[in-house]
Formats: structure tokens, sequence, C-alpha cells
């Protein structure tokens, strides 16, 4: 790997200065016996939870709630520090490459947005999301969605190859979300659609969708915007078209994944598989390479423990709208496989993706 950019000696300073914190307190029990090691190692020490996002958001609140009882299994001092300077690629490049991989930092984080990152080769990338070690992930049903207009009822694609026009809200040109919806209208051949880019985030586009400034938008997905949207959907005033997801999701019975809208093209097919697993990779908790397997197997216990924790589901389901779900840092590996077979794309494949995103975003 490349040196680190100059701006991690803030991102350094950060760590140490700023931070919320919970002291120690007494140990609750693993449903496991962990290694007496690993376990002896945490206590008393501080453990840094290191965020990227703005507080208030879904990755602050998951990890406010979950420090308090974090502390206690470990005996440990919870800290959760946000890192927002420098941008989202340079924490996870300070993360990866300077945090000393003891076990006592971990990184919640989109790892999906920033292996596409490192796919689509973006300047600045010094890091592997593939050899991160993920622990665990607390999240909403998985899948990226294209969420239409209500008053429009489109349920098939025939529906939306119908409409005089069909704008898609987005916030930038070349994300793995737009290219979910770019290989949806590459497939079918639907040849009225376009992006719209430069939106601020989720709730900008939904407003967008309302005042009929665009149809839709493929820019939200399952998590917090999408749940908190669940009374317009069900009221009308948007429609869930598609969720991109390997299969249907609880929250969401009814509405089919992309791959139940019809047929697929061999060669289309994959690049989907692809964006498909990229997209279920939010709201993960990883530490950085190299970390200790007995500490990352005693972690992943206690992640399990926090998980089957009654305050803590509680917390999580009330956060989530009542959906939330866990998945183990073994099973994140698998869909980190399928997600990044690769550490990076050809610059031909590159330059097709970019080529085909271009052909559906308006000029």
């Amino acid at each position: 790997m490349k040196a680190i950019h100059a701006s991690a000696v803030l991102l350094a300073v950060t760590l140490l200065l700023g931070a919320v914190a919970w002291g120690p307190a007494a140990a609750s029990t693993p449903t496991s016996q962990p290694s007496t090691a690993a376990k002896e190692f945490f206590r008393g020490k501080d453990v840094t939870l290191v965020l990227m996002t703005s507080p208030g958001g879904a990755y602050d609140l998951i990890a406010r709630l979950i420090a308090p009882k974090l502390k206690q299994i470990l005996e440990a001092r919870a800290v959760i520090v946000q890192l927002r300077g420098g941008g989202f690629v340079a924490v996870t490049n300070y993360v990866y490459n300077r945090v000393k991989p003891d076990g006592l930092t971990l990184l919640h984080f989109a790892l999906g947005s920033r292996g596409w990152s490192q796919l689509m080769v973006t300047p600045g990338v010094e890091f592997d999301v593939r050899q991160f070690v993920p622990v665990a992930q607390f999240m909403p049903p998985p899948g990226a969605v294209l969420l239409t207009r209500g008053a429009l009822g489109v349920k098939t694609v025939s529906d939306l190859k119908n409409l005089k026009q069909f704008r898609v809200g987005t916030t930038a040109r070349y994300s793995d979300v737009q290219l979910l919806s770019t290989l949806l209208f590459e497939n079918f051949g639907i040849s009225n659609a376009k992006f719209v880019t430069g939106y601020t985030g989720s709730t900008d586009t939904m407003l967008a969708v309302e005042r009929g400034e665009i149809e839709a938008t493929a820019g939200v997905t399952t998590s917090s915007a999408l749940m908190e949207a669940r009374k317009g959907i069900e009221s009308g005033v948007y429609g869930l078209f598609t969720i991109y997801s390997e299969k249907r999701v609880e929250a969401f019975p009814d509405v089919p994944v992309a791959l139940q809208l019809g047929e697929w093209r061999a060669d289309l097919k994959p690049w989907l598989e692809i964006a498909t697993a990229i997209s279920d990779l939010y709201n993960t908790w990883v530490l950085p390479p190299g970390t200790p397997a007995d500490r990352v197997a005693y972690l992943r216990q206690v992640f399990e423990d926090l998980w089957a924790d009654a305050e803590i589901k509680k917390g999580l389901n009330n956060l989530l709208q009542g959906y939330a779900m866990f998945r183990g840092g073994s099973q994140i590996e698998q869909v980190v496989k399928k997600a990044f077979p690769k550490e990076v794309l050809s610059e031909a494949d590159r330059t097709w993706l970019r080529q085909l995103m271009d052909k559906w975003s308006a000029k």
C-alpha cells in the first residue's frame, strides 16, 4: 500500500480529542466461553468505535445504543469518535494503514460503498476492503431500491416503458447505487429513463419525487430513509417498484426483487449480482487487517451477545422501524467475496461501466 495521506495526522489527533466515552462497569456473561487471554486483553482498556458520519444518523445511533452494553461485557471504556475530516476514503485509509490491529479499534462504515471506490480506482484509495476483518452488522432489511412517485401507479417494466419520461434522482454519477438501476434500464430497454444527479441525499430526492420534479429515486436503501418513508409507501405517496436483493425482504414481502422482473441477459446478470452484494454491505463493523484471530473470535461473540440482549434488540427495532436484522462476521465474509471477487476492475470494465451509466444520465 502507498503511504497514507498527510490528512491522517489530523485524523490521529481527532482520535485523541472530542471523544464520547463510557467508563468501565461490571461485566456481563457472554453466551459462550471465549479465549481467556482475549477476554482479559480488553479489561480496563479503551475500545474506540470509529464513525464517518454526522451525529444523529443511523451509524451514530447504533453505536451509541450498543456502547454502554459493550463496555459492560468487555469491562472497558467504549469511546465513540466521529472522523469526518478528509472524507470517507481518508478515514478508511487511516484505519486500514495506521491503526494498530490489536482489536481495540472498530470501524462502523458502509463497506460496500468504500469497496466500490476501490473497484473503480477512485483517487486516494489506499485500502483493500477484502482485508478488513468483519465483526457484525446490525441493519435494516438489505437491498437498494427504486422508489417511484405513487401517483404513477407503475408496477411492471411495461408500466415504466409507457411513461412519457422516467427521471431518476441520485446524489452523484458513477455510484454503486446508480449502477443497479442502470443495469435494469439496459436489460429491459427502458429508453425513457434518465438519471438526474446532484441531489444532496435520500431526503432531498424523496422530496423531489413528491414535488413531481422527478419520477423516482434510486439513491435510497431500505435503511433509515426508506423505513421512515413506510407510511408514505403505505398511503400511496411513494411506490416501491423493486428491491435489489437476492430475495424478497420481510419488511416488504409484496415487492419483487430485480431478478423477478423478467429475464436477465447473461452478460448483465453477473454485474447485477455483484452490485447487489455491494449494496448489502452497509452498517458494517470491521477490525483492521492483522487483528489476532482469538480477539476477532471474541468480539464476534460479543456482538452476537449484544444482538441477543433484549434491551439492545428493542432499541434497534425502535430505530429501524421494527425490522432490525443481524449478520455475523463469517456471513459478512461470504457477501464480501461475492461483492469483490477482484481488488480492482480492469480498465476495460471501468470504462464500459462509466459509458453505460453515461448512456442513462441526463446531459
